[in-house]
């Protein structure tokens, strides 16, 4: 019975351990495809209702996915036909779909409506505030006289209404299109001589079930927009008298009511007549046939956002995700994207396992990875390969060197430097202490030439061997298994610091100084210790990711960052207090062990067993995580039987 009890006690921790793992996996650059359940890879359209629900409108039905799995509507549902090519959502959730067949209506309670008859066209599907759509069907076309007439209607609380107004086109002579302007129906009527001359038009506004003249009134933005082509127009409204106008060929720009500009695309690019465009702040991103690109409202500037030809539409989700429907590819969800650029927040630079990174401001950048191999990023030409049993220390100087070693020997840059067996490093200005199994020893820039001999420099033997040292003027730190410790090195004496009186000993792996003077210790298994005039003023504990620390850095902007094996936290000086935050494999990181952490100017990189990143701190701070509260498990109940969990057996799970 008793194995058969801890037999379950193991598969729940396991059930915790893998839905932590799930839910913490990035889905950055995801692509969602028949693979994982989509019912084709031909994507029309992707929207996002308020509950945060992605719909999809494919050629084979529409689906509606949770983050997990996707729901599927066909016609076996009642839909009017399963290629459904435009959407819209309203301010219910309803899910709008307009096909050739007809208008299907998703209710949020998964009643499905069917209105009108599309009769095989499609021309306009438009939606205002008010839930009011609109959408045209071609009613004639006279193929002599190229002449094509529409029927237009509005659904309004379920109830179709006719326009009372008949639409003709005459190819190359006379065009039109509708648009929501303050939720009221406007519609513009145009026809040119010359497709070099400006157009007659007039605006129509829609009330009361018909359509009339509108002379002038504010709400009125009279845009003629030339188009040579059967595709209908987008216009884009921005605010009382300003707007935008797309068509398949470039665009027009109108302020204060009056023509700016009229442009062609970037490239001489086209504009895709299935590409709805989405704005987020001054930015439109707009559907060309090479890719998505992004038309800045306030300084009338094109530039590329995405590479993606096969794009059909584009979705920012509620945290700033960036979701793209394409024709044969699926959908493809980006979760750390630079929403100016398109370019990547979290770039990896390297797929390997990277033990320790490390550099000097712009100058250098260190990595070493599971090879014990030392590779120099920005020069571009430097990578060592020394003969080390293992890599404990990775550390660079004013003078522009790197220091690496481990238990048997410490190189500098690719010369070897000392056979004996070393535990940390520590460079001051133009001066070095290193610990090893004899002890710390200091050596200037006088000696920096060999520690073979060790009667070169100045020698304390310590009591216990030492895993952390910092060196600074005339003072330095050291740290074990025991704890904390001060000394000169010109006197071979050591002074004991306590870190915590309740604890016996606290295991001491990492020593920082801020530029602000304070002394940043980092321990396995007790968190962060932060001490002024070598008393503790600040101890981190449950407010990190993980009391067990594996790097701890500073930069120059004084902020301080902690390695972990459940992510990484920044910690900044505000005011008297301490701001923390979080960053793990939500924000892009390809893992949440950290191995070593290096930040300079911005730029931050995160060495993990799956790879090297950068990441930009002022994009990695726009995102929206908020570590979730821990679960703290003190006993399990099973059938009848209850475990309480000792204190020491309490552990905590993040879900």
């Amino acid at each position: 019975m008793e194995k058969v009890f801890n037999f379950r006690v193991i598969n729940i921790l396991l059930f915790l351990s893998l839905y932590n793992f799930i839910i913490c996996q990035s889905d950055f650059g995801k692509y969602l495809t028949i693979k994982n359940g989509l019912p084709s890879n031909n994507v029309y359209s992707i929207k996002q209702d308020k509950k945060g629900f992605i719909w999809a409108a494919t050629d084979k039905g529409v689906v509606r996915y949770d983050g997990k799995s996707f729901k599927l509507f066909t016609v076996d549902q009642g839909l009017a036909s399963n290629d459904n090519f435009a959407m819209l959502l309203d301010s219910k959730d309803n899910v709008w779909l307009y096909s050739f067949v007809a208008i299907s209506k998703i209710e949020k309670t998964g009643e499905i409506k069917i209105f009108g008859n599309t009769k095989n066209y499609y021309s306009q599907f438009l939606i205002n505030s008010k839930d009011e759509i609109l959408y045209s069907v071609l009613d004639s076309f006279d193929h002599k006289l190229a002449m094509s007439i529409y029927d237009n209607f509005i659904i309004k609380n379920d109830k179709i209404t006719k326009i009372e107004h008949k639409f003709i086109s005459k190819s190359k002579s006379t065009s039109g299109y509708f648009y929501f302007l303050k939720d009221v129906l406007m519609y513009c009527k145009y026809d040119y001589k010359r497709e070099d001359q400006d157009v007659e038009f007039a605006s129509i506004m829609y009330g009361e079930g018909n359509l009339k003249n509108l002379d002038n009134v504010d709400l009125s933005i009279k845009i003629p927009v030339n188009s040579s082509t059967n595709f209908v127009t987008d216009f884009h409204y921005l605010s009382k008298n300003n707007a935008i106008a797309f068509n398949s060929d470039g665009y027009r720009v109108y302020k204060n009511g009056k023509l700016m500009n009229t442009m062609l695309y970037p490239f001489k690019m086209k504009k895709k007549s299935n590409g709805a465009n989405i704005q987020n702040n001054n930015l439109l991103y707009i559907i060309l046939n090479k890719g998505i690109y992004t038309y800045n409202i306030k300084t009338n500037v094109w530039k590329p956002f995405l590479n993606l030809h096969k794009a059909t539409s584009i979705l920012i989700d509620q945290e700033k995700n960036v979701w793209v429907s394409t024709m044969g590819e699926g959908i493809i969800k980006y979760s750390n994207l630079d929403l100016s650029t398109g370019k990547e927040i979290i770039n990896k630079l390297s797929d390997e396992p990277i033990k320790l990174v490390n550099g000097l401001k712009d100058q250098s950048l260190y990595f070493a990875n599971s090879k014990n191999e030392i590779i120099e990023l920005l020069k571009g030409n430097e990578r060592y390969k020394p003969d080390l049993i293992d890599l404990r220390f990775l550390e660079t100087n004013i003078l522009g060197e790197v220091f690496y070693g481990g238990s048997n020997a410490i190189y500098r840059n690719d010369k070897l430097f000392s056979q004996f067996g070393f535990k940390s490093v520590s460079l001051y200005q133009d001066s070095l202490s290193i610990t090893s199994t004899f002890g710390s020893n200091f050596l200037n820039k006088d000696k920096l030439n060999s520690l073979r001999n060790f009667d070169n420099g100045q020698r304390t033997d310590l009591s216990g061997r030492m895993y952390a040292i910092l060196l600074l003027k005339g003072k330095f730190y050291s740290g074990n298994q025991q704890g904390l410790f001060w000394g000169r090195p010109t006197k071979n004496e050591l002074n004991p610091i306590c870190l915590d009186e309740s604890s016996e000993s606290v295991s001491v792996n990492g020593i920082k100084q801020s530029n602000d003077g304070l002394i940043w210790v980092a321990t396995e298994g007790n968190g962060v210790y932060v001490l002024k005039n070598d008393e503790v003023i600040r101890h981190f504990d449950n407010e990190l990711m993980d009391a067990n620390i594996h790097s701890i850095k500073t930069d120059e902007k004084n902020r301080v960052w902690v390695a972990t094996r459940k992510g990484v936290n920044l910690i900044q000086k505000v005011g008297k207090d301490f701001k923390i935050s979080a960053f793990n494999s939500f924000h892009g990181f390809p893992d949440d062990y950290i191995n070593d952490i290096y930040c300079y100017d911005d730029e931050l990189y995160v060495a993990t067993d799956e790879g090297l990143v950068q990441v930009n701190i002022n994009q990695l701070n726009k995102t929206n995580f908020q570590l979730p509260p821990p679960i703290h498990i003190n006993a399990f109940k099973i059938l009848k039987s209850t475990w309480e969990l000792a204190d020491k057996d309490t552990f905590h799970v993040r879900i």
